[in-house]
């Protein structure tokens, strides 16, 4: 999923669009202070639609991944992981089936990156939640 799909989801409308994600879009609209959207190559905003837990946008550009995370309300927590190096990736799916169940990326610095994504969604965007990890994954096992 890039910005301008996610964007389109989020804020069709603007800020609340037509689901009330106020808090999501200004998210959004934060990480575009921050990054020009054809910068980024691929986005996953954990617990979209799922109500009272944290919300985190990660950004993936060429050279850096860029993580807003809303601490409560009204304060965004901004890190960017300069220069990134995968020295591990790894997914858990089923045979038969599209998508991913679960995605972990471990950075040459020993971070470890978690995408659950029938856990960060709810049932109506399980599956495309799945279709953006394993497309994550792909990118990132060619990039490096």
């Amino acid at each position: 999923m890039d910005f301008n799909e996610l964007k389109a989801v989020v804020i069709p409308s603007g800020y609340g669009g037509t689901f009330s994600l106020e808090t999501e879009g200004k998210l959004i609209k934060t990480a575009l202070d921050y990054l020009e959207e054809d910068e980024v190559k691929y986005v996953y905003l954990k617990n979209l639609f799922l109500d009272d837990v944290v919300k985190e946008l990660y950004c993936f550009t060429e050279d850096d991944i860029y993580i807003f995370t809303i601490i409560v309300d009204n304060h965004v927590k901004i890190e960017v992981i300069k220069n990134y190096v995968v020295s591990s990736i790894s997914i858990d799916k089923q045979l038969g089936k599209k998508g991913a169940n679960r995605l972990e990326i471990i950075l040459g610095d020993d971070n470890k990156l978690v995408f659950n994504p029938y856990n960060e969604s709810n049932e109506n965007w399980n599956y495309t939640y799945s279709e953006i990890a394993l497309e994550i994954f792909n990118y990132l096992r060619l990039r490096n």
